[in-house]
């Protein structure tokens, strides 16, 4: 075996090793957290961003002073994001009038015009569709994948951050969310 085909197989090997003990660690750590799969963290300041909304304005989390917030980034073509659509879609119905948005972001690059056939196609009714085509979120959030989704405090602040898909429709999870993005009301 040539120096470097085995410099790789060891990278390889070793890029396995620490994601199957991250993954260990993740899971021992959502087991012992009371909102396991919603971690909360202390505020954090958001740095600026928007997105476009179903009549291509400009939108950004200012518009949703005084309210909660969830904030997901997803894409039509990504298969996470397409199977936990209908429990964001749920989600939303669920806090309707409680004082938390449910936005769901499409990182589409045909923006709208993707979006909207999709939720057509898929059931979803409750939530607005919205659109970021040119990843301008991923990039001010420095994110390198979707789904991702952010709880915003009424001040519009960050207070918790989860990677992957979720069964966001779950009782606790719409509890959880609630209280977070609510500042514990």
């Amino acid at each position: 075996m040539h120096r470097s085909s085995r410099r790789r197989v060891l990278a390889a090997a070793g890029t396995l090793i620490a994601t199957a003990c991250t993954g260990k660690w993740a899971a021992q750590a959502r087991a012992a957290a009371p909102d396991a799969d919603l971690p909360a963290h202390p505020p954090a300041k958001l740095p600026p961003f928007g997105w476009l909304d179903a009549d291509g304005h400009g939108r950004t989390l200012a518009d949703y002073r005084g309210q909660g917030v969830l904030l997901n980034l997803w894409a039509t073509w990504c298969v996470p994001c397409v199977t936990e659509m209908p429990a964001l879609d749920r989600l939303a119905k669920a806090l309707s009038g409680s004082g938390v948005s449910v936005l769901a972001v499409s990182v589409d690059r045909r923006g709208i015009d993707a979006v909207r056939p999709w939720f057509a196609a898929h059931g979803i009714e409750t939530l607005p569709p919205l659109a970021d085509p040119h990843s301008t979120i991923l990039s001010a959030l420095g994110l390198a994948g979707i789904p991702t989704s952010l709880v915003i405090d009424r001040e519009g602040r960050e207070v918790a951050r989860v990677d992957g898909k979720r069964a966001w429709d779950a009782p606790d999870m719409v509890a959880a969310v609630r209280r977070l993005a609510l500042g514990g009301a």
